[in-house]
């Protein structure tokens, strides 16, 4: 019959199938974006931009400009550091995720 910790088991095995399915769309999610960041980044062509920007002024004896560009890049090379620990840390959590998540699929398999 139902019994209700029978209707509970099913009730909490839909909840985590429906979790993992979505955990799967996240994933992805992820490796498409991953394939699409392969291609030549934004930074990379700013970066290149700006140097020619830098040696532009450079050349053309502007201080002020030069001093502005010499202070934005101080800033973006903060920021990218910053970005470079946060992915660092979202790398992290994203393997920790993925142990938990292959638990979770053996204890599906055992249930």
């Amino acid at each position: 019959g139902n019994r209700p910790e029978q209707i509970y088991w099913r009730e909490e095995q839909t909840k985590e199938k429906k979790r993992l399915e979505a955990v799967k769309k996240e994933l992805q999610r992820k490796e498409l974006q991953e394939l699409e960041s392969q291609t030549p980044s934004w930074d990379q062509a700013y970066a290149h931009q700006f140097q020619i920007n830098l040696l532009t002024a450079q050349l053309q004896g502007r201080k002020e400009e030069v001093k502005r560009l010499r202070d934005e890049q101080v800033q973006l090379r903060k920021f990218q550091a910053l970005e470079k620990k946060a992915e660092t840390k979202m790398k992290r959590k994203e393997r920790e995720r993925k142990a938990i998540e292959k638990k979770a699929e053996q204890y599906m398999k055992e249930l």
